[in-house]
């Protein structure tokens, strides 16, 4: 059902891309936007059992993935709508490609109040991420606040917001049975209210393009696991998240810095950047999210901390240039490393030629430190090497 309805939406955009003149003429506008990122990448990795202690396994390979976007938006009245979908090849030999759904909603402005209601799937005011960073044909996420689009009912009005979402309950780690149990059945949940979000941002306009903001932003959400007679039935999984993010610009130079603190953020499905042989950053055990303890066979909470700096300059219109670093650190007690945490940072340099309004060439090199991870083995490191191609209608 759900692959069915993923291709109706997509024929669907697909018709309204191709019919521009018949939707202008309802206020509907088409676009659509194509990144091609060609890389050489650099890898090293834990040292194999037969290698001596110390050793890496190093690998180099040569990709070109990327992405592109299409759909339609426009507004009449008081009513705006966005529908957008994705489209992303698939690094494999199956040579498949990946359709999603990324904007997908309508929102309402209340005439005279200032109130606007939006439905739909949105990216969420909270997400902190650099759109300058074009690496693998998307955004500079790692060790920001970031979990991509999201359904939501959404309230906001003069830079505050609160929204609510469906709750996340999938931790493998924690809701996974014991091997003598039936594996095909794991642990049940109930969510008494969903996830919620909300916050305020302060925008200073400074003549011109030059402004500066501050936003202050926090997520919650809680649910029960519902598995009786298990030793965790009614035990709560809780997580939260508390960002700041500041962005600015003046003159040539811009800039954006975020920092965040949160409890298992991962189960608020917040995007992770350690590698501990996972490679899905939304993985259902990935290290930002509660542990199940297997000794006391409690809970343990993970506290997630990190932030991320990025700066440009613009000297001339058909140039500029781009630098930013991130940092990530989760901890817990069940971790076996040294001060029980897991940690990475990544950083970028680009620069980004403007060829034509709709064309851009990105040259980019970008730096992942996965360090340490919760075993305190050595995770390696990624260099890439690459240039993006950018074009949009």
């Amino acid at each position: 059902m759900r692959t069915k309805a993923l291709i109706f939406s997509v024929v669907m955009s697909l018709s309204l891309v191709f019919s521009g003149v018949a939707w202008a003429e309802d206020y509907l506008k088409p676009f659509a936007n194509l990144i091609v990122w060609a890389a050489e990448n650099q890898s090293t990795s834990d040292a194999a059992s037969n290698m001596k202690s110390g050793e890496f396994d190093y690998q180099q390979d040569v990709t070109a993935p990327g992405s592109a976007n299409f759909g339609v938006e426009g507004e009449k009245n008081s009513v705006k709508l966005r529908f957008e979908a994705g489209a992303y090849p698939v690094s494999n030999p199956s040579k498949g490609s990946l359709i999603t759904l990324r904007n997908f909603w309508a929102s309402y402005m209340f005439k005279g109040s200032g109130l606007e209601l939006l439905v739909g799937n949105a990216m969420s005011p909270y997400q902190a991420y650099n759109v300058k960073d074009v690496c693998d044909g998307e955004i500079f996420a790692d060790a920001a606040a970031f979990e991509s689009y999201q359904q939501q009912i959404r309230l906001s009005m003069d830079g505050a917001y609160f929204q609510i979402m469906r709750p996340v309950t999938n931790n493998a780690d924690v809701l996974a049975r014991d091997p003598e149990d039936d594996l095909s059945s794991p642990a049940g949940t109930e969510s008494i209210i969903p996830k919620l979000a909300g916050g305020y941002t302060y925008k200073a306009e400074l003549g011109g393009r030059d402004f500066v903001s501050f936003g202050v932003n926090a997520v919650y959400q809680t649910y029960k696991i519902d598995y009786e007679g298990d030793a965790l039935d009614g035990e709560s999984i809780n997580a939260y998240l508390a960002n700041l993010i500041v962005r600015g610009s003046t003159g040539a130079f811009f800039f954006m810095a975020s920092g965040f603190y949160g409890s298992n953020m991962g189960d608020l499905g917040i995007f992770t950047n350690n590698r501990s042989g996972v490679a899905n950053p939304w993985s259902t055990t990935s290290n930002n999210r509660a542990k199940l303890d297997s000794i006391s066979g409690s809970i343990e909470d993970t506290v997630s901390w990190g932030g991320t700096a990025s700066a440009g300059i613009k000297p001339h219109d058909s140039m500029e240039f781009n630098i930013g670093f991130a940092y990530e650190r989760n901890e817990n007690d069940t971790f076996n490393s040294s001060g029980n945490r897991d940690e990475s940072m990544a950083g970028f340099v680009n620069a980004i030629f403007y060829i034509e309004d709709n064309f851009k060439i990105t040259p980019e090199v970008k730096v992942v430190d996965f360090m340490k991870g919760k075993d305190g083995e050595k995770e390696g490191r990624l260099i890439r090497y690459g240039v993006a191609f950018q074009a949009s209608i």
